[in-house]
């Protein structure tokens, strides 16, 4: 990996990361934006291709995901599981991004047939019913 990391800083890698992450909706997608690394399996390669292909064919025809709502709840599920007690302000965030998952699942439902592969993603996941 430290050969990578000299190539990676001569191709200017963290500022494209960076670049990227300006571009994300919420926090956990600009971490992820950050934490992207490159591959050298094809599959996995050619895997994250489609999907940005996908998500620009999505947004290149106007139809913007429906991401407001969604906030990184993980430290509030964390201290759930240890059986703590969560502040009404921490429950309402929880919701707010359970309501924001069932609206992003509902954007994906009719897209399934032709952009599977975020389709799959957002059937995943577990919104409030």
């Amino acid at each position: 990996m430290e050969k990578n990391d000299s190539v990676l800083k001569t191709l200017e890698y963290p500022k494209v990361l960076s670049l990227l992450a300006e571009c994300t909706a919420t926090s956990l997608g600009r971490e992820q934006a950050l934490a992207l690394l490159p591959s050298a399996k094809f599959e996995l390669v050619e895997q994250m291709l489609a999907e940005t292909d996908e998500a620009f064919k999505i947004l290149n025809a106007a139809a913007a995901p429906p991401f407001g709502g969604m906030s990184d709840v993980s430290s509030f599920v964390q201290k759930a599981a240890l059986g703590s007690v969560l502040e009404p302000g921490d429950i309402n965030l929880v919701g707010q991004s359970l309501f924001a998952a069932r609206r992003m699942k509902e954007f994906f439902a009719p897209l399934a047939e032709e952009k599977p592969l975020l389709a799959d993603i957002a059937a995943g996941l577990m919104p409030l019913r």
